[in-house]
């Protein structure tokens, strides 16, 4: 399923809750289970971090959110996936993650 432009903006500031947003990491993909392996996030037995996915319209929308949470003080940068990198993800940064 996928949402809104703001339903995406909402969804990972209730994820974030308050916290400060240099505590958390986002990237887009077209592969969000790939991603947060290689970011040391899951499988969950190996962190104990809090994480989200979620899929936008398209990789134009993807990079735009990106970008506003970057805009915002997380973590991650712009200019990474492909065509097809609609899904985002977002995770609190730990001692056992790697941004």
């Amino acid at each position: 399923m996928t949402y809104s432009k703001q339903q995406i903006i909402t969804e990972i500031k209730s994820r974030i809750n308050g916290e400060k947003y240099s505590n958390w990491y986002i990237g887009i993909t077209n592969d969000y289970t790939r991603r947060l392996e290689e970011h040391g996030v899951i499988p969950k037995e190996n962190s104990n971090t809090d994480w989200l996915a979620i899929d936008a319209e398209d990789d134009s929308m993807s990079r735009e959110i990106e970008q506003y949470f970057i805009n915002l003080g997380t973590d991650g940068g712009p200019g990474g996936g492909d065509k097809n990198s609609n899904s985002l993800y977002v995770y609190k940064k730990i001692h056992s993650t790697t941004p």
